[in-house]
This record gives structure tokens, sequence and C-alpha cells, in this order.
């Protein structure tokens, strides 16, 4: 787990969404500075991508496909749907993070710079676009080093 390498010395910061910064916080070795919302809102997250010729050559089974992921998406959006979620989500074969942590994820209870303060951790986590990475990124996410 990488908030194990913060805890450890082994790295001095890291970029990542939820669960893996509120972890790191919670553990007392990382500090939320920055959200991705905050850096690029309504960014995309995830994608499926397939090579066009594939895609072409089988459109029933990318039409399912589509149709299965939006399916799955509705019913992770309903609230009624988190604690279900979250269970799921923090079992080992997944993301295997504290199931509290996920479910406040879930319900959009996140905040910047939860348990530590600038003077008692210089180690910075932080959420960015899941894009290329380019090196202002690092820099507008506000690493540091130790």
């Amino acid at each position: 787990m990488t908030s194990d390498a913060l805890a450890a010395g082994a790295i001095d910061g890291f970029c990542v969404g939820a669960p893996w910064n509120m972890v790191a916080s919670e553990r007392g070795v990382g500090r939320i500075v920055a959200a991705k919302q905050d850096i690029w809102p309504s960014a995309p997250e995830k994608v499926i991508g397939m090579r066009p010729d594939w895609a072409e050559s089988h459109p029933e089974t990318v039409s399912r496909l589509i149709v299965a992921l939006d399916a799955a998406a509705r019913w992770c959006d309903r609230p009624e749907n988190h604690d279900a979620l979250a269970a799921a989500l923090a079992d080992p074969r997944y993301i295997a993070a504290p199931v509290e942590i996920i479910r406040r994820v879930l319900a959009g209870e996140f905040s910047l710079d939860a348990k530590v303060t600038a003077a008692s951790s210089p180690i910075i986590s932080c959420s960015i676009p899941a894009s290329p990475i380019i090196p202002g990124q690092a820099m507008r996410c506000g690493f540091t080093a130790r």
C-alpha cells in the first residue's frame, strides 16, 4: 500500500484518488492538499478502450458492454447500494481499503487535510485527473520534498 511506503520514508509523496489519499491521512502519514475536482472539475476518471477494428467487428459485444457498464454505474450511484458496494470494494481482492473510508468516499464525505497539519507532516498526497501525467500537475498538486 502506498501509505506504507510513505510511513517507511521510501517515498516523499504521491498523487492518487480516494480512498488511497484518505488512508494516508487517516493513518497520520500524509495529508491531502488537493482533490481532483479542485484541479480539473468534472474530469473523466476512468475510460474503456478498445481497438477500432475490434469494436467494428464486434458491435453487439461493444453495445452489451456499454449497457452493462452503464447499469453498473447507475447501481453504484444509488445511495441505498453504498453499504453493499463499500463492503464489496473493501475485499482484499479489490481495493482492500477500510470499509468505513470507502463508505465516506461514496457518500461524498471528503475533506482536505483531514487529520494531519503541515507542521506535523511534510508528506503530501493529492488526487489528479486520470490523464497522461505532465510535470506541471505535480507542481499544482503541491508536491514537496522532505
